[in-house]
């Protein structure tokens, strides 16, 4: 990923409980007091890195079916209150083309064959407010890498010229 990510993929935490828990609570429980710690996490975690090499945020994006059925995306759910508290907004510029099998469960042959090509860049406007900027593209959680290097591949693509990754919680090892 080294030729996508200019500077890696940051994590604020490793995949386990109580981390691993918050996050499938307030992902697929919809409960609020898992919302509110991850953001708060988020909130504090923010707080210790220097993102004045960063123009926008963007979130990795669901599928419209995945929203619907969801209500929200927690990309943009568990750091939205972090940018509330930065010069910084997440802007939605990336769109999923095709749903997706979820990844969990999937080896990393079958997570890379099953995101290529799921995303895009939502229209000619977005695509400009890419183009020449430091983008910081964020998420829930970070296994295979497959999702942030398709999005960073797509990212790349539009003209970003730098990307970086931020998550709450890594599983790679």
């Amino acid at each position: 990923m080294g030729k996508i990510f200019d500077g890696g993929v940051m994590s604020f935490s490793e995949y386990e409980d109580p981390v691993k828990k918050l996050i499938a609570d307030a992902k697929f429980e919809k409960k609020k007091y898992a919302v509110k710690a991850l953001q708060f996490f988020v909130n504090k975690g923010f707080e210790k890195l220097d993102l004045h090499d960063i123009d926008i945020v963007v979130p990795v994006p669901l599928h419209k079916n995945k929203i619907k059925q969801r209500g929200f995306n927690q990309s943009v759910l568990f750091f939205e209150e972090a940018m509330k508290n930065s010069d910084l907004e997440i802007w939605e510029v990336l769109r999923r083309v095709h749903e997706t099998r979820p990844q969990f469960g999937l080896k990393f042959a079958e997570r890379k064959k099953n995101i290529k090509g799921a995303f895009a860049v939502a229209d000619k406007k977005h695509r400009h407010l890419v183009k020449g900027k430091r983008v910081l593209l964020v998420d829930d959680i970070f296994t295979t890498g497959s999702t942030f290097a398709e999005c960073g591949k797509v990212l790349r693509e539009a003209g970003a010229s730098q990307i970086f990754g931020l998550v709450i919680s890594s599983g790679h090892r």
